[in-house]
């Protein structure tokens, strides 16, 4: 068979799909992973087809626009920007990805590339399997993910409409942008107010989640349909070879910790640096300290803390004492 997965957004939103895919290919099937141009040499160093989708979201995240709004905090701005961009993003994807998936036998997406899967599996008659990194199937046992976990639990029902009213969110803030990729590439009418979450495509498809149920137990009234596979990682990169400064630093000194905001866009990167290294001060630690999206940046750091750009974390992990991290999914 072969297969599609379209994978669009950040490294950590991308690679898990190339593992994936990695996996699938392992199985007997041709994968094709339609995905940003600056991932095309780890798609090809997993043995995949690579094709490329114009468009970068770092590009979007970290725009003097986009900083200058954020820096405001001017919310409606950047909703006004966010739809702008997704507008054009949207056009670009639906004219690659038309190309992309036209020999293909399935589609695969998560949220990254979810509506525009939607619309291309609909375009050319192929069958969309949805394939999450976090829960996103509505269910009673615990609230939508964007929201505090520690909220006083309010019950079943209350939980089932919190993932239903994120479904919906995310819909609507795309749905213009998806209808305007409809209307001038894909020669389809508007997709369906309330979401095509269960459009035709996808009629008869299991639902895959890359987490481990040992992390999130799988939630007790999801259907047999839907299967929680474990975590999709990629084998830590054999050819990867870290800097000479970054070995020196290690061996000269304790584990350090590492500090990373991955691809959260930071408002004020100055004086976050500041922070983080008023608190190293303070406890006397010693730190590897990732720039990342965030743009972080600091002209003279002390002797104890090393900055680099980007880094497999794991090659570093196991090297390090602690680990302080965004999060992401």
């Amino acid at each position: 068979m072969r297969i599609a997965i379209i994978a669009l957004g950040s490294r950590g939103d991308v690679q898990p799909y190339i593992a994936l895919g990695k996996g699938l290919k392992d199985a007997g099937h041709t994968v094709r992973v339609v995905t940003h141009p600056n991932f095309e040499s780890l798609v090809n160093s997993s043995g995949l087809e690579f094709w490329p989708v114009r468009g970068n979201v770092q590009d979007v995240a970290e725009s003097p626009e986009m900083r200058q709004l954020l820096d405001k905090g001017k919310f409606v701005a950047i909703m006004r920007l966010t739809i702008r961009e997704a507008q054009r993003a949207a056009v670009h994807w639906a004219e690659d990805g038309l190309v992309a998936c036209q020999s293909m036998d399935l589609l695969v997406a998560g949220l990254g590339g979810l509506f525009i899967g939607f619309s291309l599996a609909e375009k050319l008659h192929l069958p969309f399997m949805q394939a999450y990194l976090i829960p996103f199937t509505p269910t009673k046992d615990f609230p939508a993910t964007v929201l505090p976990q520690s909220l006083p639990s309010l019950g079943g029902a209350f939980n089932r409409l919190t993932h239903h009213l994120t479904r919906q969110l995310m819909w609507q803030g795309f749905r213009s942008a998806d209808n305007l990729a409809r209307r001038q590439v894909l020669d389809l009418p508007p997709a369906p107010f309330n979401a095509p979450y269960h459009s035709t495509p996808t009629k008869g498809l299991p639902v895959l989640y890359g987490f481990s149920p040992s992390a999130l137990p799988t939630p007790s009234d999801w259907g047999a349909d839907i299967h929680v596979t474990g975590y999709w990682f990629l084998d830590a990169e054999g050819d990867w070879n870290p800097p000479a400064e970054l070995i020196n630093f290690l061996q000269t000194g304790p584990a350090p910790l590492y500090i990373g905001f991955g691809s959260i866009s930071n408002r004020k990167p100055e004086e976050t640096a500041d922070l983080v290294l008023q608190a190293l001060s303070k406890t006397g630690q010693r730190a590897i300290l990732l720039s990342g999206w965030g743009g972080l940046h600091k002209a003279d750091l002390p002797d104890s803390v090393f900055m680099i750009d980007s880094i497999p974390h794991a090659w570093l992990f196991p090297r390090v004492a602690a680990v302080v991290h965004h999060g992401g999914a």
